[in-house]
């Protein structure tokens, strides 16, 4: 900005609502056929027959009672699982159906709960009456073990299986429920971040995001939005959903025409000048969305098991002559370079300065399989140190795609030119359908725990089948379906990331393009914000987190901006399910479908 300086609804209740009703109604018609039974004028009374039918009576609601019992425990198990997945510090990375561990959650659910019969594929909890059993089985295009392509999307089907009372035994009911849920990734936002900085402004036609924006203010600070009366072409928030603009405040600072007149949105034609979904698209005292806070999900993508190297330099973990996990970045790195041969293969450029104080060259070459699961991709490693290059090759799909360097990206963002992150990000492998057959997924990541441990952004990083634009506006356009099939996934993990003043060639960065999911648990903004030389377009193309609102720019009384960039947040659609490789999620579940898929007495 700029400075003056979706869950499935649970239906939970209304089914048990439904089977109470189900109940009393069961007990009416008993009371009823007992009357009848007993007391209708011309007729002998059998007491004998009375009791058989009261009898049957009451059978039949002891069996409604079990299949509610079995009904109730297999959807407890589904929440319960739910639960447990959240509670992971990372998603679960299984080829094949596994079952929930017995750490946590935090209750007191004994596994197994004593009972020898359960089958041994799934855990199995106690409740009060009955228990239920369950396991979990994930999409086959999940994040997956070395030798299987990456698609950056959890989805998993939970099949719960409850009990009415002891496995086995007459009379138990079982009930099978298959719930289908995916994890939502901190990407599905446009924009979000934890706190807002003071003087921190969005200001109508300067500051834009066309995707959802959602602030947590978790330090008190309320959003300062400033609006024009009247217009259409100054909004700040463009998603046309109710998510448009998220709050956990009560309200919003707001200002109109200038910083220093206050003035909320009264009418409908007001909120329509500042959200273009009009008031539906604005909700205050949002739910906080968690943050991510540590590096060590990237840090355990990138080596796998192995042991970390302890000199400058770059490890492929491997086995067996295959790559087996992704790319570790022992100390600081002066430049990384992304680069793209054939359109599908990735090329990472990376220069240090060893322990003698020597240029030291990595340059990894990812080829793509062209086949799917097949072993047909490659990964070369060439090491320059001095006039010496020393070139190994793995076979088999390359690397998983995260790139963690345990130092910093660059520095320097008041002037010297040449010193970041920039390039481009290889396209997917589809075959003639368009029918993905292997993703081009990236993340470059610090820590971003660490205080210093930044990445600066030296030009623009974008992907290789670019998303057209307006000719005129230079604004986005629609997403194509080429784009959508064809375009890759990157990710951007640090503690800070800086947009530097100058580009590689020493040129003014007057219009910086980032394509992809941006994560910094300090801040991402421009470091020359104040600049003056600057005054140009900052286009986000995918997502924005971070722990403060980054200052880009200043602009003045007559809403022009007078140094820094114009910032423009535009929403990359495919990360409202599919976030880079490696990149925080935030702890909700969201149940896609629900179904009973078997009922049995036995």
């Amino acid at each position: 900005m700029v400075s003056t300086m979706s869950r499935k609804p649970n239906c939970k209740a209304a089914r048990r609502g439904a089977v109470l009703l189900a109940t009393m109604l069961v007990l009416f018609l008993i009371m009823a056929v007992m009357l009848v039974g007993t007391l209708s004028p011309g007729r002998k009374v059998d007491p004998n027959g009375a009791m058989n039918t009261g009898t049957n009576s009451v059978i039949m609601v002891q069996k409604r009672l079990a299949y509610m019992t079995a009904f109730n425990n297999a959807e407890a198990g589904v929440e319960y699982t739910i639960q447990w997945l959240a509670d992971r510090a990372q998603v679960p990375v299984n080829d094949g159906a596994f079952v929930p561990t017995a750490a946590t959650p935090s209750d007191t659910a004994t596994f197994n709960g004593g009972n020898t019969t359960v089958d041994p594929n799934y855990s199995n909890v106690a409740m009060p009456t009955g228990s239920f059993s369950i396991r979990v089985l994930p999409s086959a295009n999940n994040p997956s073990s070395a030798g299987s392509v990456t698609v950056n999307k959890a989805y998993y089907m939970i099949e719960s299986i409850g009990y009415s009372g002891t496995i086995g035994a007459t009379n138990t009911v079982r009930t099978i429920v298959h719930a289908y849920v995916w994890q939502q990734p901190v990407s599905k936002y446009a924009y979000l971040i934890d706190s807002e900085q003071s003087g921190n402004w969005w200001v109508g036609g300067l500051s834009q995001a066309d995707g959802p924006v959602h602030t947590n203010n978790t330090n008190g600070n309320k959003t300062n939005i400033l609006w024009f009366p009247g217009t259409t072409n100054q909004q700040s928030y463009l998603w046309m959903d109710t998510d448009a603009f998220e709050d956990t405040a009560a309200s919003a600072n707001w200002a109109k025409n200038n910083t220093g007149t206050s003035g909320a949105p009264q009418t409908a034609a007001d909120w329509t000048s500042i959200v273009a979904y009009g008031s539906s698209g604005v909700k205050f005292n949002s739910p906080a969305v968690a943050m991510p806070t540590t590096g060590t999900l990237q840090k355990g993508k990138a080596l796998g098991s192995a042991t970390a190297i302890t000199t400058t330099g770059v490890q492929i973990p491997s086995s067996g002559g295959t790559a087996s996990a992704g790319i570790y970045v022992k100390g600081d790195v002066k430049n990384m370079t992304l680069s793209v041969s054939n359109n599908v293969n990735q090329i990472i450029t990376i220069v240090q300065t060893d322990s003698s104080g020597n240029p030291l060259t990595t340059v990894v070459t990812m080829t793509a399989p062209t086949t799917k699961f097949a072993n047909s991709g490659s990964t070369t490693v060439a090491v320059t140190s001095g006039t010496t290059t020393t070139t190994t090759r793995y076979t088999g799909v390359p690397p998983s795609g995260v790139v963690y360097v345990d130092g910093t990206i660059g520095g320097n963002g008041n002037g010297t030119p040449g010193t970041g992150l920039s390039g481009t990000i290889a396209d997917n492998v589809t075959d003639g359908s368009g029918n993905l057959i292997y993703p081009s997924s990236l993340t470059v990541a610090t820590d971003p725990a660490t205080t210093g441990k930044d990445v600066f952004i030296k030009d623009d990083i974008v992907y290789n089948t670019a998303r057209a634009r307006d000719p005129s506006t230079h604004q986005f356009l629609p997403e194509t379906d080429t784009f959508k099939q064809k375009a890759g996934i990157f990710g951007l993990v640090a503690h800070n990331i800086w947009l530097q003043k100058y580009n590689a060639a020493g040129v003014l960065n007057q219009d910086l393009e980032v394509d992809g999911a941006t994560l910094a648990t300090g801040t991402m903004d421009a470091y020359n914000y104040r600049d003056t030389a600057i005054l140009g377009n900052f286009w986000g193309m995918g997502s924005y987190t971070a722990g403060l609102g980054g200052y880009f720019g200043v602009f003045n009384g007559a809403n022009t901006l007078t140094a820094g960039y114009n910032e423009h947040h535009n929403y990359d659609s495919r990360f409202m399910s599919n976030g880079p490789p490696g990149f925080p999620s935030t702890p909700s579940w969201k149940v896609l479908s629900w179904e009973v898929v078997a009922n049995k007495i036995s």
